[in-house]
């Protein structure tokens, strides 16, 4: 009798064992359901800002100087005629990654198939 008490304890004990590695398991596909939300609906602007850094990070150094100043909105050091063509240029640049975001949308697409679906 001792031994069916003992059966049944270490079972009830799995399966509360069970149970809570199943909440654990499903509040973690709640989070990844979350974050793929996330990264479906940012994805195109995700993929721009690390485009742009990583241009960014490729230009010369004078140029970058001249990015930096316009990203902390520091434009004394740069003369007045600089600063209106930069600011007439930069309007130009929302229309200019709306036409480019479906392309890099394509391009990033084709590039995770392709990781995906290659024959190591």
């Amino acid at each position: 009798m001792e031994k069916k008490s003992e059966k049944s304890s270490e079972l009830e004990r799995l399966h509360l064992e069970k149970m809570r590695l199943q909440k654990e398991a499903d509040a973690s596909l709640q989070r990844l359901d979350e974050q793929w939300d996330y990264l479906q609906s940012n994805i195109g602007s995700l993929l721009m800002g690390t485009v742009a850094s990583t241009v960014k990070s490729k230009l010369p150094p004078p140029v970058q100087q001249v990015i930096s100043s316009f990203e902390s909105k520091d434009r004394k050091r740069i003369s007045p005629h600089v600063s209106s063509l930069i600011d007439k240029a930069l309007d130009f640049v929302p229309l200019f990654f709306k036409g480019i975001k479906p392309l890099a949308i394509v391009f990033a697409l084709k590039k995770i198939k392709k990781l995906f679906l290659t024959k190591n």
